[in-house]
């Protein structure tokens, strides 16, 4: 199948775009045992008796420690990625629990290149990726700072560095496109859009609505083990969408044992696949053109029912539920039984629902589908990415 792609930094087939990255990256390894093994024979070659060899040193010597540094390291974390992918099932269990000598998900984050977590990842992990894509640019500056001591010593102590810097030079290309293709990477995952709505003239999203997420990357498809949740913490009281859809389980509802008046609350939503369309394009339903009031049948819960909508969109919403007023019986009041002076949102704590008045309680939302979309998203190519 060709390569598709519809931007020049985007390619929409991910299974090829992931071939071509594991044929960038191997010729990066290729290359950089040419050059290491170019270095050696140069630096095997100085000649204590001679000035000229002894000074060549101050440049093949540092080029040796970059290339070290960079280009091998980037090396090492490719052959464990490997290793990671072919044989993790086999070195460790289901569970995840501490095997060999660490966790198949530090492993991953090892052999990914995204081990550093930084505090900000914790309410957007959507930089995690970014980690990656900051150590590969860097390994790309530091050959090219060896490459230009390659040029230096080649010009002053010819025939030292000759070879390398030609090796170096032809190699260049290459590295360039690993990073463009890098960058494809990352930016296909976070402007995904389902619909295919992307080189669409006019077509534009509603101002709430933040993205599309594949559903093959949220928490409930990432873990093995029934309403597991990826997230380190016991209690966490993160407000992000990101990380609530990618790192805790949908199914368990957070722990809201009180709803007070203006408290931001994180909810869902459930429709159909078409319905979320038109409501990242339009926004929620209201009941007439010049009134922001929802309609009546829009109702959010604070955890996933699985047996409704199993195949259609499940929307993460940021909402203000204004006025509250909480229900502790067994049935539900319709939120149109109470004053609109009074009330903005109903809450009923044995079923987890909430029903807000109007559409602008609605702050921000993501949307992940369920169903068969038309843009297909092969989440296999980000395992230990996210």
């Amino acid at each position: 199948m060709p390569i598709s792609f519809r931007s020049p930094i985007n390619f929409f087939n991910d299974r090829n775009r992931y071939c071509l990255l594991i044929i960038f990256h191997l010729i990066e390894s290729v290359t950089f045992w040419i050059r290491f093994i170019i270095l050696y024979s140069d630096l095997s070659a100085v000649s204590d008796r001679s000035s000229i060899d002894r000074a060549s040193l101050a440049y093949l010597v540092p080029i040796l420690l970059i290339e070290l540094c960079s280009s091998f390291i980037v090396f090492l974390l490719n052959c464990l990625y490997l290793i990671t992918k072919c044989c993790s099932n086999n070195l460790f269990d289901p569970g995840d629990q501490l095997n060999i000598c660490c966790r198949r998900r530090t492993l991953w984050r090892i052999s990914t290149m995204t081990c550093f977590k930084f505090y900000c990842y914790h309410e957007h992990p959507q930089a995690i990726l970014l980690t990656r894509l900051f150590i590969l640019f860097l390994s790309f500056f530091l050959r090219f700072i060896a490459f230009v001591l390659g040029a230096s010593c080649a010009s002053r102590y010819n025939p030292r560095a000759v070879a390398y810097t030609v090796t170096s030079s032809l190699s260049l290309p290459s590295s360039t496109m690993t990073l463009v293709t890098e960058t494809a990477h990352f930016f296909r995952l976070w402007t995904y859009s389902p619909n295919n709505q992307y080189n669409t003239p006019g077509y534009q999203t509603y101002r709430s609505h933040l993205r599309f997420i594949p559903y093959g990357i949220v928490n409930d498809q990432q873990t093995t083990e029934w309403n597991a949740s990826l997230c380190d913490l016991t209690n966490c009281e993160s407000e992000s969408l990101h990380h609530l859809l990618l790192y805790h389980s949908l199914a368990v509802p957070r722990q809201i044992p009180v709803i007070n008046d203006n408290q931001i609350v994180i909810a869902f939503y459930q429709t159909t696949k078409n319905d979320a369309y038109k409501i990242a394009r339009d926004g929620f339903t209201v009941t007439g053109p010049r009134t922001l009031t929802l309609a009546p049948d829009v109702y959010f819960t604070i955890s996933i029912e699985r047996s409704r909508h199993r195949n259609g969109a499940i929307i993460c919403a940021r909402i203000n539920v204004g006025r509250v007023v909480t229900l502790k019986g067994l049935n539900m009041v319709p939120l149109e039984s109470f004053s609109v002076h009074a009330t903005d949102s109903v809450y009923h704590q044995p079923s987890g629902k909430i029903q807000i008045r109007t559409a602008k309680q609605i702050d921000k939302w993501i949307i992940t589908i369920r169903d068969q979309t038309e843009d297909r998203f092969d989440a296999g190519m980000y395992k230990g990415c996210i």
